[in-house]
């Protein structure tokens, strides 16, 4: 199903008054018209909110699936979206808070009987420990993680091209650059 709203003057509005139904996994989706005010907003990301679960989507030419944890458990969704201009890293726009009497409901699914068999909605954080997962397996566009760096690390080239440093300058000791220190001040060696 596709749940379509409107944003005018930083308002959210409702199209279809149609609630949420508990149960439901990768088959609705929001569609989302902005008035003028967004126009230039490169990214556009809407924050589903039930209770304290909050997941964020991208929208892609204005919609973006439900992310099925929002509606996991009866209760209220309401939604914010954050607009950014991708060259600017001042300029943001949000919406108002949902009026209450506009949030969806979220209505109990009929029985049925199985393994639900889901995966967590991938939002903002999750995308990137995948992207950093792949490229430390060497998929992507990198070649892997480089030598002496560490999972959530951002390293990158010296000038020179010879050694990858963090932002702070620090390089990674080998095992080898560790034990000779280690050796330095008498404790004994690290094990490879």
């Amino acid at each position: 199903m596709i749940y379509e709203v409107t944003v005018a003057k930083k308002t959210i509005s409702r199209v279809n008054k149609d609630d949420f139904v508990r149960g439901n996994v990768k088959v609705d989706r929001l569609k989302a018209a902005f008035d003028a005010e967004w126009d230039g907003m490169e990214t556009i990301q809407c924050v589903f909110a039930n209770g304290a679960m909050k997941v964020r989507a991208d929208l892609v030419d204005g919609e973006c699936d439900i992310p099925w944890e929002v509606y996991d458990e009866l209760g209220t969704v309401s939604l914010t979206f954050l607009g950014y201009d991708n060259e600017s890293e001042d300029e943001r726009i949000v919406t108002r808070a949902m009026a209450p009497n506009n949030h969806y409901v979220v209505v109990d699914h009929g029985i049925f009987d199985g393994a639900d068999g889901r995966e967590p909605t991938s939002d903002a954080y999750q995308s990137l420990v995948k992207r950093i997962e792949e490229i430390e397996e060497g998929g992507g566009s990198g070649a892997g993680l480089p030598e002496g760096g560490t999972a959530g690390q951002v390293l990158t080239k010296t000038e020179g091209g010879a050694e990858w440093r963090d932002a702070q300058g620090f390089k990674e000791p080998t095992v080898e650059e560790a034990n000779a220190l280690l050796a330095e001040i008498g404790i004994k060696e690290a094990d490879a």
